[in-house]
């Protein structure tokens, strides 16, 4: 993949990345750390990736990677210090991004990969390094929960 394509197809990414690294490290300049460290290895395996269709998922699974690592390295907030969601995106749903922020990281990664960023199942379990059995189960366990906090006729 040649620089050109790859940094049209990283700018096309780049809301969704950053969206899902908010999700994971909570902290705006943690996120920044991700996302260069995520491009900069993505740019230096680029050759690793063999077909170049499945860009977006081998990136995001980098990205994933890439924002536990870092949470290896350093303590994670505590979920009451995580910052509001992003002024960039206004039609998200402030009563739902409250009780998202709540749910575990389990739960909460492959609901926001599924129906935020539109990734197939199979996807989001490549990009969580999980079987789909796993991913449907948290997503089921995931929307019980939301149900819970939200109420039926929310969700």
């Amino acid at each position: 993949m040649e620089r050109d394509e790859f940094v049209a197809r990283l700018y096309a990414m780049e809301e969704r990345l950053y969206r899902i690294a908010k999700s994971i490290v909570f902290n705006e300049s943690d996120c920044g750390d991700v996302l260069g460290e995520t491009v900069l290895k993505a740019w230096a395996k680029r050759h690793t990736l063999r077909d170049e269709a499945l860009f977006e998922r081998w990136l995001m699974r980098i990205l994933v990677n890439e924002c536990r690592n870092l949470r290896r390295v350093k303590p994670v907030l505590p979920i009451d210090d995580m910052e509001d969601f992003p002024d960039e995106t206004p039609d998200y749903d402030v009563d739902l991004w409250a009780q998202l922020k709540k749910l575990p990281e389990n739960y909460r990664l492959p609901l926001l990969l599924h129906y935020m960023d539109g990734y197939s199942l199979k996807d989001v379990a490549v990009i969580l390094n999980l079987p789909l059995t796993s991913v449907k189960w948290r997503m089921v366990k995931g929307r019980e929960r939301l149900k819970k906090e939200l109420g039926e006729d929310f969700i």
